[in-house]
């Protein structure tokens, strides 16, 4: 093939393209250096909660509350990643015997915000492990120096749970959210545990931070992410004492103390 001048022009004006080309990339290229950020994620740490400012999250809305009271709730001193951060106390007033079984509920919770139901807050931040189960048991049954309410029984009702806003991990589920019986045991000092809240590790539920209420404000509408039915008017309804009559008919005067303990459950 003869080469011709046209050709040479032609070659010319390819390779000064390419030349240019690699000049321009080469240009942008000193322009630009990435930064590299590095973070270690070590150990498993701490749920952080409950909040030092004596806020708690507000299962029926957005933003944290206060309860008027902070004698109202328990919280947890303990440091952990998977941890029962607070529960409420639950008060059951004023009671005199009878010939007859008695039948009382457990005071709302006063916050800032309006009347709560019996609330339990737990958290888990392990890394790379998920799945537990939240159980409740009566662990001391209502007892004054010698004197036991002997067969008395808590039964909660009225479930939901509520993740921290912002939240959006995969959520556990209710095991029991109504009819959770505690005190039901072979004799007073024996008690059965009760699976309440349940997150699969399979499915990598149950992240992050939780709030449980039994028993709702008069007002009461779901908020975004609720877990459970709840039902307006119920914070001071959904918790109830059951003394039986042969206990209520022979009760000594004093003031009687039970213990519920709440635990988050782990397979071996």
């Amino acid at each position: 093939m003869k080469f011709t001048t046209k050709s040479a022009s032609v070659l010319l004006a390819i390779l000064a393209a390419s030349t240019i080309g690699g000049t321009i990339a080469s240009a942008a290229d000193a322009k630009e250096l990435e930064s590299t950020g590095t973070v270690i994620v070590d150990g498993d740490g701490d749920t952080g909660g409950p909040d030092t400012d004596g806020k708690i999250p507000d299962p029926e809305k957005e933003d944290p509350t206060k309860p008027t009271d902070p004698e109202t709730v328990d919280p947890n001193p303990n440091k952990g990643p998977l941890k029962v951060e607070l529960v409420s106390k639950l008060n059951f007033g004023k009671i005199a015997p009878k010939a007859g079984e008695i039948k009382t509920n457990a005071a709302p919770i006063k916050t800032e915000a309006g009347d709560r139901g019996a609330l339990i807050q737990f958290a888990d931040v392990r890394s790379d492990v998920y799945g537990y189960v939240l159980q409740a048991k009566m662990s001391q049954q209502f007892t004054s120096g010698s004197n036991v309410l002997s067969g008395s029984t808590i039964t909660y009702n009225n479930g939901i749970a509520k993740p921290e806003t912002d939240n959006t991990n995969t959520p556990g589920s209710f095991v029991k959210s109504g009819d959770i019986v505690l005190g039901a045991g072979e004799d007073d000092k024996t008690f059965n545990s009760v699976e309440v809240f349940k997150a699969d590790a399979a499915k990598k539920e149950g992240k992050g931070r939780y709030t449980l209420e039994f028993g709702q404000s008069k007002d009461y509408q779901a908020p975004t992410g609720v877990i459970g039915t709840g039902t307006p008017d119920t914070a001071d309804k959904a918790v109830q004492l059951t003394i039986p009559n042969k206990t209520a008919s022979n009760m000594a005067k004093g003031t009687y103390e039970s213990k519920v303990t709440w635990s988050l459950v782990t397979a071996p």
